[in-house]
């Protein structure tokens, strides 16, 4: 969410080239306290109750105003990540690909393929290549 708000603001430099100094920590360590907030979990929680099309039907009308509100949890059996989702694509009818910040890969081409037919979804956590990652969620 820190990103999403300097994004929103056009803080430079980009966040991908901020200093590893105590400030910069300290914000982030604040933005990621807030996920534990009662309210911040209640939206999430409502939000996860979503099928994969309303959750792309949402972050388009977002997008479409020209400003991210959202971050995008995704999460497996073995561990999850918080994205910050900034456009969609549809490669085809049936797939929406929401690109994204991935903080573990800043300035990274990133995204989330979602099958709106089988309501599935899929992301490379890990590989260094999104196309081919053979651990992929």
């Amino acid at each position: 969410m820190l990103a999403a708000s300097r994004f929103i603001r056009k803080v430079e430099p980009r966040t991908s080239a901020l200093d590893k100094d105590v400030k910069v920590l300290h914000a982030i360590l604040r933005a990621f306290a807030t996920q534990f907030i009662p309210e911040t979990q209640d939206e999430a929680d409502g939000f996860a109750k979503k099928s994969l099309k309303e959750i792309v039907a949402t972050l388009a009308a977002s997008f479409a105003q020209g400003t991210p509100e959202y971050s995008l949890g995704v999460y497996t059996s073995t561990g999850g990540q918080a994205l910050l989702p900034y456009a969609l694509e549809f490669p085809d009818k049936d797939t929406a690909e929401i690109k994204v910040y991935d903080s573990n890969w800043p300035g990274a081409d990133r995204y989330v393929t979602v099958d709106l037919v089988k309501g599935e979804w899929s992301f490379s956590f890990s590989g260094k290549d999104p196309t081919s990652d053979p651990k992929m969620w």
